[in-house]
């Protein structure tokens, strides 16, 4: 990052590269900071697990609320901050694009490294009756390791740069539409963050009595709506711009609630994958990507009519007051995944230590209702990005009156359609390729007798580092070679092209590897000889779901920034 701030130097402002620079730094804060509460957090959970489920959730559910409130916390502090220090607000998208870029490199480099480790383990090791979590095996470090990297360092990363880009984004579009609805638009999704910070943190405190996430979302979520429409008044007098809010916060809900549907372990499309199971793998694997693509259309056609909708209130600005509203209730989105994730690690020490198997049929319970929180923030994210990538690719061509249906136009948009297949394709053989050389090392070790845990990590972290370094160099190389070679129509027609194909991507492989997942946990908790199939649908699913889905929600957002930070470059 250093290096490429250093060489974009001498073709922008230092003001770029610095608020670049911070972008990345500030992300890597958070992941760091995530990173050490989820390993403290881990142990008590392993601790709670034998005081019964709901003092075991309790805990994870309230070490999760610290990232949830970090992460918003810090992005308004730090984009209200930058905007009264800096007064070219449009610098402020460097900002933004720091953090995307470090975020996708976590995505890219953690989830390459959890799920090599975790893969090649399970191929080598589940043959020879090992458990995941046998202190024999010798990637166990390393898959406990990458799941902190990648769960739950990547989530709040991903969310934090989506923060920032959508606050960043409103200060600039504030500015355009300035005489259309005021001086107090510049301050309104500030405000309204702000509010829905408060918002969801009261909802934390309201689960000490409700117990239940789904009634803290909706108190959260009425407290929100209420308050924004004394905002909305009080600052603009005009009160048609609280419709794209409710629009966004309600498609936010629904779409939370259409992915729940699909993954839960307690809805039928899991169940009904969970005895397919017992068909063999094939008719397993059909299922599992027939639920994926079914809840592609109904997340699709909710993200269609919110834009429309959000589009007709109050133009471009409703788009960005729409993502405003969506992520209202982001603390206690976080918080829930979260707590999903601190389970899954706190299973892995229950094992590694001995502890009762209700236990570890507790904590199971937990890392269940975690997948399905974990394709919800995925899918929630991947509607957002898309959203606030629109709206940067529309000011990138009305800034230059660009005609996408031009041939050049037409062409950059089917090239843009094959950009994210061949991304995700190379992350896929990428993350086969390291699997089978932990696999490898894993046998050779077992048939040793011996347990070498630095040389998987090895392994691992050379193929993550080399894979993340490679994915963000191309993502921010790639729109500025481009742009020079073939002009910005190409490259705009590109960038949406590359848009629409990322969002399907990533909605497709957030459910359908997350109710592989799941539909495995079921086979697991009610027995049967179907459960080598149910592991094979898992397997098949981790990396979509925890590598693939994850990078490619953030790729295409790093070409949009890089493309319009480095336009004068371009241009």
């Amino acid at each position: 990052l250093v290096i490429l701030a250093g060489a974009s130097l001498f073709l922008i402002s230092w003001q770029v590269v610095l608020l670049f620079v911070l972008g990345a730094l500030f992300t890597g804060v958070i992941a760091c900071s995530s990173i050490r509460i989820s390993t403290r957090a881990n142990i008590q959970v392993a601790e709670k697990a034998s005081s019964g489920i709901k003092e075991t959730f309790k805990a994870a559910f309230f070490s999760g609320s610290i990232s949830g409130i970090m992460v918003p916390t810090l992005s308004i502090l730090l984009v209200s901050g930058l905007s009264l220090i800096f007064p070219d607000w449009e610098k402020i998208l460097s900002f933004g694009l720091g953090a995307s870029l470090t975020a996708l490199m976590i995505r890219t480099g953690g989830g390459l490294y959890a799920k090599a480790a975790d893969m090649g383990s399970d191929w080598a090791g589940k043959p020879e009756g090992f458990s995941e979590d046998d202190p024999r095996n010798p990637a166990l470090v390393s898959a406990n390791t990458g799941d902190n990297i990648s769960d739950v360092a990547g989530s709040a990363t991903n969310f934090f740069e989506s923060s920032v880009n959508i606050l960043s984004v409103s200060l600039v579009f504030g500015i355009i539409l300035l005489p259309i609805f005021g001086s107090g638009a510049v301050a309104l999704p500030l405000l309204l963050s702000s509010w829905g910070l408060v918002c969801s943190t009261a909802g934390l405190f309201l689960f000490k009595f409700a117990k239940k996430i789904k009634t803290i979302s909706l108190f959260s979520a009425v407290l929100f709506w209420i308050g924004s429409m004394i905002l909305i008044q009080a600052l603009t007098k005009n009160l048609d711009l609280f419709w794209p809010v409710l629009t966004g916060s309600v498609a936010g809900l629904a779409v939370s609630c259409i992915i729940a549907c699909f993954v839960s372990e307690k809805r039928k499309p899991a169940i009904r994958l969970a005895e397919k199971t017992a068909k063999g793998i094939v008719p397993t694997l059909i299922e599992g990507i027939t639920i994926g693509l079914g809840s592609l259309v109904s997340v699709s056609v909710i993200t269609v009519l919110a834009t429309y909708l959000a589009y007709r209130q109050a133009d471009m600005y409703g788009l960005i007051l729409a993502v405003v509203g969506m992520f209202s209730i982001v603390v206690i989105t976080i918080a829930s995944e979260t707590a999903g994730h601190i389970a899954d690690n706190a299973g892995g020490i229950i094992g590694l230590a001995g502890l009762s198997q209700e236990a570890h049929e507790i904590v199971a319970s937990l890392d269940a209702m975690g997948n399905t929180r974990a394709a919800i923030s995925k899918g929630l994210l991947s509607v957002s990005s898309l959203i606030i990538s629109f709206v940067l690719l529309v000011y990138l061509a009305g800034s230059m009156s660009l005609d996408f249906f031009s041939m050049k136009g037409i062409i950059g948009l089917l090239a843009g359609v094959i950009l994210p297949l061949m991304a995700s394709a190379w992350l896929l053989r990428k993350v086969t390729a390291s699997a089978l050389k932990v696999s490898d090392e894993v046998k050779s070790q077992l048939d040793g007798n011996r347990t070498d845990y630095d040389s998987v990590t090895r392994l691992v972290s050379k193929a993550g580092i080399m894979s993340m370094v490679l994915i963000g160099i191309l993502s921010l190389a790639g729109p500025i070679v481009l742009g020079k070679l073939f002009g910005l129509e190409f490259l705009s027609s590109l960038l949406l092209g590359s848009l629409i194909m990322s969002f399907l991507i990533s909605v497709f492989c957030a459910v359908s590897g997350g109710v592989w997942d799941n539909a495995k946990k079921i086979v697991e908790k009610n027995g049967g000889a179907s459960l080598q199939t149910a592991v094979v649908g898992d397997t098949f699913g981790d990396p979509l779901k925890d590598l693939v889905g994850p990078a490619m929600s953030i790729l295409v957002k790093v070409m949009i920034l890089a493309s319009l930070v480095f336009l004068p470059f371009i241009s």
